[in-house]
Order: C-alpha cells, then sequence, then structure tokens
C-alpha cells in the first residue's frame, strides 16, 4: 500500500475534504459566527426565546460543542505543515477550547441556576476562547502576539513539524 502523502499549502485546493486557505479562513471564522449567534439568544439581542435562561446557556454550550468539533473535524485532514502558521495556532485553540468543554460536560448539563458557578465558569471561558479566537484569526495581529496567545491558552506553539514549541 502506498504511503500516504502529507499535504502541503500547495496541495490545499478545494478538492474533498481539503480546501484552500481562503476557505478555512471562512470555516474558522464561521465558528466565532455561530457562536455569536447563540449568545445573542443568551443576551436577548435576537428574538425572545422560549426557553430558560439556563438552557440557552445549556444551549449555547452545546452549540458551542458542536461547531468547535465541526471545525476540528474538518481541519482533520490537514497535516501542520498545510495550514498557515495562524490557521495551525487557530486549530490549537479550537483543540483546546473542546478538551474544556469534554471536561465541563456534566456540571454544564446538570447546573439548574443561572449563576451556578459551572455556567459561570463555561461563560468565562467562552469569551476567553471567543476573544483568543478572534485575536489568531485577525490579520493585524503581530506574530509574536499571536504566538503570546497561543502559548498561554494552550501551553505551547504548534510548528509546522508538528513539534509544540513550548
Amino acid at each position: 500500500m502506498p504511503e500516504a502523502k502529507e499535504l502541503t499549502i500547495a496541495d490545499a485546493v478545494i478538492s474533498g475534504n481539503v480546501f484552500s486557505k481562503q476557505a478555512v479562513e471562512g470555516i474558522l471564522a464561521d465558528v466565532i459566527v455561530q457562536i455569536k449567534s447563540s449568545l445573542d439568544v443568551v443576551m436577548g439581542f435576537t428574538e425572545e426565546s422560549k426557553l430558560s435562561k439556563v438552557d440557552d446557556i445549556k444551549a449555547t454550550f452545546l452549540i458551542s460543542k458542536a461547531e468547535v468539533g465541526n471545525c476540528l473535524e474538518l481541519l482533520s485532514n490537514y497535516s501542520n505543515a498545510s495550514l498557515t502558521p495562524k490557521h495551525r495556532m487557530a486549530r490549537a485553540v479550537l483543540s483546546r477550547y473542546a478538551s474544556t468543554l469534554e471536561e465541563m460536560g456534566e456540571e454544564v448539563e446538570g447546573a439548574k441556576a443561572q449563576h451556578s458557578r459551572h455556567l459561570t465558569s463555561f461563560a468565562k471561558e467562552l469569551v476567553t476562547f471567543l476573544t483568543n479566537l478572534h485575536h489568531v484569526l485577525q490579520d493585524g495581529t503581530s506574530d509574536k502576539r499571536r504566538r503570546s496567545i497561543v502559548s498561554d491558552y494552550c501551553g505551547g506553539v504548534p510548528r509546522a513539524d508538528g513539534k509544540i514549541l513550548h
């Protein structure tokens, strides 16, 4: 059986599950848009929700988990070398957040009160995640600042060779 070829940026064209870097940018940005839309419901910025505030927050948790999981699945065919540095760092932020959501799952899903410490912890983590992902993806963020954000949030910065820079 032939050895699998590792993807490079030049290989990243729209075919199968491999997308151009512009499409990857859109996939990553869409995570922010979808989660922000669910937050708008929690905050009452859109039409009135038919759910309780607690259920709205839990729904945002589930939407966050699904959106991040779907995005990571779409990016699973890429090696670190095949992603641009900022997309590689964005994937690291997504992976870290996905792990945190897994750890929080039972407590958030079992929360009964809007101001429970589990929902509050989720809200704080969500804001940190969205802020970090936004800054990592933003074109105006310097490489040094991007690396600092990812290092602080993830414990290291993924390199093109697959190693983690601590």
